[in-house]
Parts: structure tokens; sequence; C-alpha cells
């Protein structure tokens, strides 16, 4: 259930002289905002997959004096292995596995040696970022574009676009909002960005799913693909660190430790989706309304008659920040007590209370496909026999060192004259 991840390769166990093999892009410095020598930047090589020639980029870190000191990594693993990620699952240790051989492959093209390499492991890797693909399943009776459509208008009514401030700090972060948009053939993406995670959800396209339209492996498939939801659930850094799993290694008992599923309530069933709440649908009845102040009454009433809370003399401060405070402490009393959030227009709040939605976005595990479609997919069933491949190619790296172009394609070994 690994689709994209940006990995750093510590370097530090390599022997200075073995640095001197790894090609360095660097394209300017800046001035650190400690002080200090100019800082290089550096920028990304894109490269090749050994397995699939899928492109994935590389990027050489060094210190001052352009000595490397790390290998950046940006894979999206599934096409790097077995060219398609409609279909996939596994593990993010796993992902980082692959990662680790594709580094090594890279490092070997540009001369370092197989002794070098083999001080290089898992546990000198961390992550930068990581995607986490769900694949949820379309119960019967429903289908996909109708549950995209009400993750999208979830999403655009918990987190409307705000516009930003006109102030050069406001205009340097990134927006957080949710939206969606729908494509050319009427199929729609719902996603939602936030500090320091981003959700998407989507259908994969059929059209994009490469195979012969006549095999029978292919057709299963396309069925496969047609009755899932794909929510695709990013993890910055910063969330990463949260949570401990910066490490290659923390991923190791991801899933025994039930780290996946408790990812997907914590991101996308709670803090995108909001589906733990429970949303007011029915209008309050008199003896609800009288369990609020006199002043959040008030309030309520206007919001239901579909006021606009901006003109409220009762939420008027002195300032912009006090009214904003005025009207949040409002917010979480009148939430407690009635479930409703008074950000939302009613009108729009009476469609959020969906019960369905809670029995359909669940955790749905790790996919494991058919063994017919094993070969072809990113998975558990998959990984020996990939990582198995990626150390044909790295030992083909490997002989071609010595300059003798004459390599066994089944074994990568140097066959004799």
């Amino acid at each position: 259930m690994t689709d994209s991840i940006k990995s750093i390769l510590n370097l530090s166990a390599l022997p200075k002289a073995m640095l001197e093999h790894i090609p360095v892009v660097c394209t300017g410095r800046f001035k650190p905002k400690a002080p200090g020598p100019l800082t290089p930047f550096h920028s990304w090589q894109t490269v090749p997959s050994p397995l699939t020639r899928n492109g994935m980029r590389f990027k050489v870190v060094t210190d001052a004096e352009l000595v490397p000191t790390a290998l950046i990594g940006d894979f999206n693993i599934p096409n790097a292995t077995v060219g398609q990620n409609a279909e996939l699952g596994h593990s993010c240790y796993a992902a980082n596995l692959v990662a680790l051989d594709l580094f090594k492959t890279f490092l070997a093209k540009h001369g370092v040696p197989r002794d070098a390499l083999n001080l290089l492991s898992v546990e000198d890797m961390q992550a930068n970022s990581a995607t986490i693909t769900y694949l949820v399943p379309v119960p019967a009776g429903r289908d996909a574009q109708s549950i995209l459509g009400e993750i999208a208008h979830r999403f655009e009514q918990f987190f409307p676009v705000i516009k930003p401030k006109n102030d050069s700090k406001a205009k340097t972060k990134k927006p957080q909002y949710g939206g969606s948009t729908v494509g050319s053939k009427g199929s729609r993406t719902a996603y939602l960005r936030q500090r320091g995670f981003n959700i998407r959800a989507y259908s994969s396209p059929i059209d994009t799913i490469e195979g012969d339209p006549n095999d029978p492996v292919h057709q299963s498939r396309i069925a496969f693909v047609r009755n899932v939801v794909r929510i695709e659930l990013t993890l910055t850094v910063e969330r990463l660190r949260k949570h401990q799993l910066q490490p290659a290694t923390a991923w190791a008992t991801a899933h025994p430790d039930d780290v996946y599923e408790n990812l997907f309530n914590e991101y996308v069933r709670e803090k995108g989706l909001r589906l733990h709440e429970r949303l007011r649908t029915d209008k309050p009845k008199e003896t609800d309304l009288a369990k609020l102040s006199d002043v959040n009454r008030h309030i309520v009433e206007g919001y239901l008659a579909g006021k606009d809370l901006a003109g409220c003399e009762l939420l008027k401060r002195s300032s912009k920040l006090a009214v904003q405070k005025a009207k949040s402490a409002a917010a979480r009393a009148i939430f407690k007590l009635l479930r409703i959030d008074i950000n939302i227009p009613w009108a729009e709040h009476r469609k959020l209370g969906n019960t369905w939605m809670e029995k359909v976005i669940v955790y749905p595990g790790d996919h494991h496909p058919p063994a017919e479609r094993v070969s072809t997919s990113f998975c558990q069933a998959n990984l020996p026999a990939l990582q198995a491949q990626l150390q044909i190619e790295l030992e083909r790296q490997l002989a071609l060192q010595s300059g003798d172009g004459n390599v066994d394609p089944d074994t990568g070994e140097v066959l004799a004259e």
C-alpha cells in the first residue's frame, strides 16, 4: 500500500575515497541563515529504473566542499518495479528495502565498488515523505463516483479555500484547502491539502492501465480497479517525525502494530472527513437550544435562519483577532452541545450527516492480489522476486565496473572468455 516515497540515504558509512565516484550536480550556492560558508544548491538527476525504464529522481547532497554526505531518492516504487500502480499492496518498509537496492544500483553505475556498497543498509535510510495508498472497496449498491462526490463535498465544506492575506509572509505559505476536480470523462478527484499531510481520493483511470484488452488477467485487474476508491495519504517529514516514523526501520513492524490503520483513522476518517463527529442534520429542538447561553442561542438562531455571522452584533469586538477568538469560542461551545459547526452554512451542514460514509470509508487492510496478478503488482508475495531482479541488475553494474561487457543477462555475473 505504498506508492511514492522520498528517502534519504546517509553516506557517512562510505570511505571518503569512494565518495569521489558519486556525481554531484551543484547549480549554485546560497547564503545560510546562520553565519558560515555558502551552502551548495543541488539539482535532481532523472534516471530510468533498471526494471521498467520509468523515471526516478536522485539528488546528491554535499557539504560546503562538495563532498557527498547523503543521497536523496524520489521514487514511485510500483512504477519503478512493475510498471503500474493501479493495483498495489505492501508497506513502507518494503518500499525502503527496494529503494535501498535502487540507491545501490545508482551508486554502482557510477563506480562505487561492492565493498563500499556492502557498508550501506536500511538502517542508514530515513523518509522525507511517504504516500500510503489505501484501496477502499466500493460496496454493493454504491459506485465509486458517488463516494468520491461525498468525499469532495466534505473536503470543500470543512476546508474552504481562504484567500491569502496581502502580506509577504502569508503569500509564501502554501495554501491549505479542500476541493475537487472533474476530468474530461467525468471522473472526480477529491483532494485536501493541510499542514503536514495531503489526501487525494480518486478512481484510477482505466485507460492508463497498460495491458492486452483480451488478456483475462488484465480484464480481472480492470474489474478490480473499477470497484475500489483509491485514497492516497501523503505525510511530510514533520508528521513522520511526530509519529516516530522517519527512520526506515521504524516501519518494520508497522502492520502488526496497526500503524497503517491508525494513520488512516486519524488523517482520513477524523482530520479529513470528520466521520467521528456525526454532525447534526436536523434542526435542534427547544430543549436542545435551552442548554445554550443566551448569546450562543442568539447566534444559533441567526445561523439556522441563514444569516451571515459576520454581521452578528454579539460577535463584534475591537479588533479582527478579538472577533475571531469570540467566534471560535462560541463555535466550540455550540458544537459541544449541538454537534453543529457554525462555520459551515446550515444548508450544507444538513448534507454532512451521511452515516453510510462511516461504514464505507473504513480501513481496508493490506491488499493481496490474486496469484495470477502477483507478478505484475508491487505486493508482499512479489517482493522476493523483485529483490532478486534488482540484485541481478546490481551485479550487472558491478561486473561492468571492471570494463568487461560480457555479462550474463540472467545473473549479472561476468562470463568467462
